[in-house]
């Protein structure tokens, strides 16, 4: 049995070892510069020492910069460093922009936005600006509704005043209708005034919706609670809620079938006429103009009964004071 020698050698610049076989009969080193050390290996081995000296010395210094390089490259967004984003920046005057519905550019995502802050939603309803900009949501804290220049938050709506709150108003009342300070004072309007608010009525009196001849008329009327008594020419009963949300009750109230409370006022104030449309409100046809006690041409009303009328003024035969 013959035995072969085999040799490695190592080459240098970190290429793999060569093996080299003494016996014939083993696999040759066919790659070692010049053949085996002992002339065994392939006779035919390279023995070419030339290295290739062309490297490419030609660097791409391109980066990728991403999916777009123009605007015409992102249908329906516009390019940035890039990269296809709705927005680029809200001030910048080359940017198509976000559409009305979600006008603000958010600067780190390049999205569009309902908001960016509180002061970006105008609607007291919906003042402040929701998680992510994504839309503008009822307030829950009254610092939400101060770039309105609103004090209160009410029931996820900014408001100046509420009944509840007219302290914003100062001595002024509180319309419950809008939620806005009045320029009446509070505990000034007197029975069968005009009103808005039951703070702006005296002591005992609330602010009633009133009608005549069964058409609602606008705003409210103070009108005094009934349970302290009644006496003329309000003796007729009038029940309903008032306009700053007080329980129904029955209120000291006038014939609404025929008459209003300025025809009633008028009466009062012995005010004088020339035409029944000179007295009451103007173009309802609820005052008269007749002789009154005697005194011609003073505005008085129709009535019913005796209790309809002031007593100094008693209802003879249809109106009060004929």
């Amino acid at each position: 049995m013959r035995h072969s020698l085999v040799l490695v050698f190592p080459l240098a610049l970190g290429v793999p070892a060569c093996t080299c076989a003494l016996d014939k009969e083993a696999t040759p080193c066919t790659r070692w510069a010049g053949g085996c050390p002992d002339g065994g290996g392939d006779s035919d081995a390279d023995t070419d020492m030339d290295t290739d000296t062309d490297s490419d010395t030609d660097s791409d210094t391109d980066t990728d910069s991403g999916p777009c390089e123009i605007d015409a490259d992102c249908p329906g967004q516009v390019c940035d460093a890039g990269d296809c984003v709705d927005c680029r920046d809200e001030g910048d005057a080359t940017d198509p922009g976000c559409e009305a519905a979600a006008p603000h550019c958010d600067e780190d995502t390049r999205t569009c936005l309902v908001c960016g802050s509180d002061d970006d939603c105008a609607d007291p309803a919906a003042a402040r600006c929701g998680k992510g900009g994504a839309s503008c949501d009822p307030c829950d804290a009254p610092d939400q509704c101060a770039h309105l220049s609103l004090d209160l938050c009410d029931d996820g709506t900014c408001v100046e005043c509420t009944v509840g709150n007219e302290s914003p108003c100062g001595a002024n009342s509180c319309d419950p209708a809008t939620n806005t300070c009045t320029l009446t004072p509070r505990a000034s309007v007197e029975t069968c005034e005009g009103c808005v608010a039951d703070s702006e009525c005296v002591a005992d009196h609330r602010c009633i919706p009133m009608e005549f001849a069964g058409v609602a008329r606008p705003g409210g009327y103070c009108l005094e609670d009934a349970g302290g008594g009644c006496a003329n020419p309000y003796r007729v009963p009038v029940n309903r809620t008032s306009l700053s949300g007080a329980p129904a009750t029955d209120y000291c109230g006038i014939n609404e079938d025929l008459t209003t409370c300025e025809a009633v006022l008028d009466l009062a104030a012995d005010a004088g006429c020339a035409v029944d449309d000179d007295c009451g409100a103007e173009g309802l046809n609820d005052g008269r103009c007749e002789t009154v006690n005697l005194a011609a041409n003073r505005c008085t009303y129709s009535c019913s009964i005796a209790l309809e009328c002031p007593v100094v003024a008693p209802c003879d035969p249809d109106y009060c004071g004929g």
